[in-house]
């Protein structure tokens, strides 16, 4: 049985993929990604769960990925998500 994928609940955008112990996302340009690897497989499944799935905009590799790869794009989900300032 394979270990890898949560694609079917995971929201954020930048996700790109799962396996094992290993979580990969966007990186901060179109020539690379983001590979975070855990110590358990336990500890990539909170992670999913906390911010992949749910609570994405709180977690702060998407903000930094954002800001550097989109950032008309966060700047205008932010300004919509907590109004002017």
């Amino acid at each position: 049985m394979s270990s890898c994928g949560a694609t079917e609940k995971v929201r954020c955008p930048l996700y790109l993929k799962d396996c094992g112990t290993r979580l990969n996302c966007e990186g901060i340009t179109d020539e690379c990604t983001l590979q975070l690897n855990f110590h358990t497989k336990n500890a990539k499944d909170q992670q999913i769960a906390i911010f992949c799935r749910d609570r994405y905009r709180n977690c702060e590799l998407y903000e930094a990925i954002m800001k550097a790869k989109y950032a008309d794009q966060f700047d205008a989900e932010q300004e919509a998500l907590h109004g002017s300032s």
